[in-house]
């Protein structure tokens, strides 16, 4: 989630896979600001969803596996972000 500064009004959101499981990090690849963060459970989601539903009567869901979720900056180009995003990935 994006907010304004000096508002506090939500400028941008994104749904995640699963809850958020690491702590938000940003960095900057020439020139292009990234803001990076971990969702989902992990190794073994399934089975500990399952003792949890078993526990308290319910039957949710959470996908299997952790994601790294990284995004741009605003007023960034998309293919730029992109270019930078794979740059950053494979050749560093």
């Amino acid at each position: 989630m994006r907010l304004d500064a000096k508002t506090g009004k939500v400028l941008w959101q994104q749904r995640t896979n699963s809850g958020v499981t690491g702590v938000p990090t940003t960095y900057q690849v020439d020139g292009v600001q990234y803001v990076a963060v971990l969702s989902g459970w992990g190794v073994d989601a399934q089975r500990k969803q399952e003792m949890l539903n078993s526990f308290y009567g319910t039957n949710t869901h959470i996908p299997q596996g952790g994601v790294l979720w990284v995004f741009c900056g605003s007023g960034v180009d998309v293919a730029r972000c992109l270019l930078s995003t794979i740059h950053h990935t494979v050749f560093t």
